[in-house]
């Protein structure tokens, strides 16, 4: 929520969390059970088309919430061992204003094992389809391939009660 005094809040960079293992850029240390993250940032002199292909890029364990501009953009469960792409919810999306400031927000919880969360916005490096065939309709992160990281976005999707 734009408005929110958080000039009390410690400052750091991401990532945030424990080194070890998958985590391994960890710049900032987070060994509480939860976390709390706030960033204004500018988007600069967007095309639409630039606008459309904007993905959530997130590295995440545990759960996750991310909100852009006070609105849920995505609720991830569980962990990911790498940074993903992820389709933002279309309302927070919608949210973003080309050449002016925007928020995102991020609360993440620890439930056990290893500890990390570094997200940012990100501009999809492939077009809108993959090529004459267009995306498959397991293609959950529009990446023009089905795998692993697809199923992260069906039970994400699954798990917050999104179709």
């Amino acid at each position: 929520m734009k408005g929110f005094n958080d000039s009390s809040w410690p400052q750091g960079q991401g990532g945030f969390g424990v080194a070890g293992g998958a985590h391994k850029f960890v710049r900032t240390a987070w060994n509480s059970s939860d976390i709390w993250l706030r960033r204004e940032f500018t988007l600069g002199d967007l095309s639409a088309e630039q606008l459309e292909r904007l993905v959530l890029k997130i590295h995440h364990d545990d759960d996750a919430e991310v909100y852009i501009n006070g609105i849920p953009a995505l609720t991830l469960h569980s962990y990911t061992t790498r940074y993903l792409r992820l389709p933002m919810l279309e309302l927070a999306k919608a949210s973003l204003k080309t050449n002016q400031t925007n928020l995102i927000a991020i609360h993440c919880h620890r439930s056990g094992g290893g500890q990390y969360i570094d997200a940012g916005i990100d501009l999809r490096d492939k077009p809108d389809n993959c090529g004459q065939w267009g995306y498959y309709q397991q293609d959950l992160n529009r990446d023009c391939k089905v795998d692993i990281d697809d199923l992260v976005v069906l039970m994400s999707n699954w798990m917050s009660g999104v179709e």
